[in-house]
């Protein structure tokens, strides 16, 4: 009887899984779709980029209330390898003990690491003029990692993560709160190849916070969050800041160099902290809000996949390109 209750309840979070995942990805595609329309009808509520800009205008102008803004307030981290955007990369990992991600086989492999995510904003109060403002959007993606030196290219394992945001500005300062959860699955190839792997119910509700300070050139954010909810009994508690530099966007410059530092640390390892750089360039256009960026990353620490996150050290570098809207 335990087991069949035991059972039921794994089958009843995964359904809870698929259909969360479901409800995200039919809001990603009625944005794509509807949100061109309500651009065209109400051109003059599109506002400017500001999750990092830096303006003085006149202070007498006012708020305007949008629905589906335009990008953020907020500026996503630029090294953290777990926040929501398109994204490709190519990976050379060494691992440190266990080697779990690779079968315990090898202690070095080629990955590539897949995710495809991103922000809908949902409604937004901004300044007309000023970067400020708040906010509310709706986040989700999914964090894929193959292992490109096996037979079949095997899918080691997919993350899936959704929930939603509140992020606010104030001119240089800006800070954002976010509720979501997540699910880990290890790919069926890969636990064919592995049958010493034990598949775990990895997952957890997380609620988060950061803060940011921005410069003419560079930014400063630290925060920490909570995990409720896990699937099994982990430490809760999360440490994240970071440290970014910028170069400086004109009317002729479209391309500019950009580095990203970001160092996080979980009760769940014993403090043991991961340290994770990128750099490279960041192009954008005057027409658009989106963001693309060529950059080499650099991660030391634990993995920040899966349920081996928590047990699993490596070190890596690879190449990646990130797109963000």
């Amino acid at each position: 009887m335990l087991v069949h209750d035991a059972g039921l309840a794994v089958a009843a979070d995964r359904r809870r899984d698929v259909i969360m995942h479901r409800a995200f990805l039919s809001l990603i595609l009625a944005h794509a779709i509807f949100s061109p329309a309500l651009a065209a009808v109400d051109s003059s509520a599109r506002v400017r980029d500001c999750r990092d800009e830096r303006v003085r205008a006149d202070p007498r102008s006012g708020y305007d209330s949008l629905v589906f803004p335009d990008a953020d307030v907020f500026t996503p981290p630029i090294a953290d390898q777990k926040e929501p955007r398109l994204s490709l990369g190519y990976d050379g990992v060494r691992f440190f003990d266990q080697a779990l991600p690779s079968g315990g086989a090898q202690d070095t492999i080629h990955t590539g690491v897949v995710s495809a995510g991103g922000i809908l904003g949902v409604w937004a109060l901004r300044h007309v003029e000023q970067c400020r403002g708040i906010q509310v959007s709706l986040m989700g993606g999914v964090f894929s990692q193959f292992n490109l030196d096996a037979p079949s290219r095997d899918l080691i394992n997919s993350d899936f993560v959704v929930g939603g945001q509140a992020t606010v500005r104030q001119d240089r300062l800006s800070a954002r709160v976010r509720v979501y959860h997540q699910s880990s699955h290890l790919g069926d190839e890969f636990v064919l190849r592995h049958p010493s792997i034990v598949r775990e119910d990895f997952g957890f509700q997380a609620l988060d916070a950061l803060v940011s300070l921005d410069a003419a050139w560079w930014r400063v954010y630290a925060g920490g969050g909570y995990r409720f909810y896990r699937h099994r009994t982990i430490e809760p508690w999360v440490v994240q800041g970071g440290l970014e530099l910028r170069g400086r966007e004109s009317d002729r410059t479209r391309v500019i160099p950009v580095v990203g530092v970001d160092i996080t640390t979980l009760q769940a390892r014993d403090w043991g902290a991961t340290t994770s750089i990128a750099a490279g360039l960041e192009w954008t256009s005057a027409a658009s809000t989106r963001r693309m960026r060529a950059v080499m990353v650099f991660l030391n620490g634990f993995t920040p996949f899966g349920q081996f996150s928590n047990q699993q050290e490596q070190r890596s570098l690879g190449l990646q390109f990130q797109i963000e809207f």
